[in-house]
């Protein structure tokens, strides 16, 4: 269909094997807000967002053990009507800067030719008058 008519599909879904099988490109998304984009391969082999690398590593493998826990995210998801200051995903993180993801919030950031993050971890950060300069 979406090459008959060359269309664009928009296909919003928590199932990353029907992502992987189906998309081009993706939008990893965390509480409303985009974290990271690119294209499915780069995404699935070379995540740079902290949450899209701790979703990949939720995914069962042919290699899993079994009877092995599964790699969770800590934390709980925050309310949507509730969100924490600065990045949303900045509770849960395991890359936590204090004082930057918990206070501002990050813009969208070129990390190669083909993906892009939402992420302190590939900003330069300076502090003037309570703003975050790039």
């Amino acid at each position: 269909l979406q090459r008959q008519h060359n269309m664009a599909i928009i296909f919003i879904t928590h199932d990353l094997g029907v992502i992987a099988q189906i998309a081009d490109y993706v939008v990893v998304m965390y509480l409303g807000r985009v974290m990271e984009t690119g294209p499915v391969d780069d995404i699935f082999h070379n995540p740079q967002h902290p949450y899209t690398k701790a979703l990949l590593e939720s995914i069962p493998t042919t290699q899993s053990r079994a009877r092995t826990a599964l790699p969770t995210i800590e934390g709980s998801i925050p309310h949507p009507f509730n969100r924490p200051p600065g990045c949303p995903f900045a509770p849960r993180c395991l890359e936590f800067i204090p004082g930057t993801c918990d206070r501002h919030t990050p813009a969208m950031q070129p990390v190669n030719e083909r993906q892009a993050v939402s992420c302190f971890l590939y900003h330069q950060v300076t502090e003037e008058a309570g703003e975050v300069t790039l």
